[in-house]
Formats: C-alpha cells, structure tokens, sequence
C-alpha cells in the first residue's frame, strides 16, 4: 500500500484528533528542520564574512613586511653600512626606520602591522561544527600566519639591534631569503579568500 492510500485510511483507522496531532508533529518538524538550516546558513555566512576581513587585514601584514624584507635585501646590496631601528608610535604600532648610510639625517619609514587571529580563534569551534572541509582549510591557513607572526618577531628584533643568536649577520641573510617566501605564503591567504568569499584575494584592510 503506498503512503497515499495508507494516509486515506487513516481516517477510517485513527481519531481526528490523532490525525490532528500527527499533522501538527510533522509540520513542526518540518519548520523546525528548515530554521536550523536556514540558522546554520545565516551563522557560516556570517563567519564567512568575518574571517575574510580578517583576511584581508593579515593579506595588508602580509604585503608590508614582505615590503621591508625587500627593502633589506636592496639596501644589503646597494648600500651595505645602512642602520636600522625599530620605531614604536604613540598608538603602539612598529616601524622601521632606515638610514642608508650612517650619517644622513633623513630616516625612511615604514609600518610594519601584526598578525591577525583575533576572529579565527573566536569562530573556530563553530566553524568547525558547520563546515569541517572549510574549518580543515582556515586551520591551515591560520597555521602559515603563525609562522609569519614568528618570522615578524624575528625581524623586529633584527631591526632593533639585538643580539640574539644566530647574529645579525646571519639573521639578516636569513630575512633576506626569507623574502623569496612571499608567493607560497599568499597562495595559503588567497585559497582561504576564496572558499570564503568566492573570489580571488586582490585588496587589503588596513583595519
């Protein structure tokens, strides 16, 4: 017997009010299977969102100081006496200020921003629950942008003069291949960009 037939006896077989009660539990099941997952869309959309610009934000980082590593590298070959040091601004922020050669008065600047993570560690255990092939990819991501958070403290504390191993010598020939990095560390941002907001990762935030 289809369910057809099976629901047209029904009313020879059950009650009204058995009837009733059983088409009143199946569209509240119904209605409450399309809000989860009209909820559960709403919620990824909007951690999707979040995490992008978060993307966008570590992309800006990610442009900057590979910018100073290449300013590095030409001022090792061009002018090899050029001095460094880290400048803290009132508002907390890091640069570097170059001299090419020791005695010029005229010092260059540029900002050297952090890291982002503060949205990726806030979304990840709900992302985890929504999206795992997504959760999967910004893990691994956000696993490369550590990495960069290590090698900027590294060139911070080149920058500002200090003397930790291996030496400033070797920590600037270190930077200065490190620079070579640049594209296999956008591929990561780029790929995260695109699964979450369907398009190739091009602009920046700077905030």
């Amino acid at each position: 017997m289809s369910i057809t037939a099976a629901l047209n006896h029904l009313p020879s077989i059950l009650p009204a009010t058995v009837i009733a009660a059983i088409i009143i539990f199946v569209t509240k099941e119904v209605f409450e299977f399309f809000r989860r997952r009209n909820e559960r869309a709403r919620k990824l959309s909007a951690i999707k969102l979040l995490l992008a610009e978060e993307i966008e934000k570590n992309h800006w980082s990610h442009t900057s100081m590979f910018r100073v590593l290449g300013t590095i590298k030409e001022l090792s070959e061009d002018f090899p006496e050029a001095e460094y040091r880290l400048h803290i601004a009132r508002n907390g922020t890091e640069h570097v200020r170059v001299k090419r050669e020791p005695e010029d008065t005229f010092e260059s600047n540029q900002w050297i921003p952090k890291f982002h993570d503060e949205q990726y560690k806030k979304l990840l255990p709900t992302l985890a629950e929504l999206d795992k092939e997504l959760f999967t990819l910004i893990n691994s991501t956000y696993s490369e942008l550590a990495e960069l958070t290590h090698y900027r403290d590294l060139l911070l504390g080149f920058i500002a003069g200090e003397d930790a191993p291996p030496g400033p010598d070797l920590t600037r020939s270190f930077l200065i291949d490190f620079g070579d990095e640049k594209t296999d560390y956008f591929a990561h941002l780029n790929a995260a960009y695109l699964a979450l907001a369907g398009k190739k990762l091009e602009g920046w935030r700077l905030r």
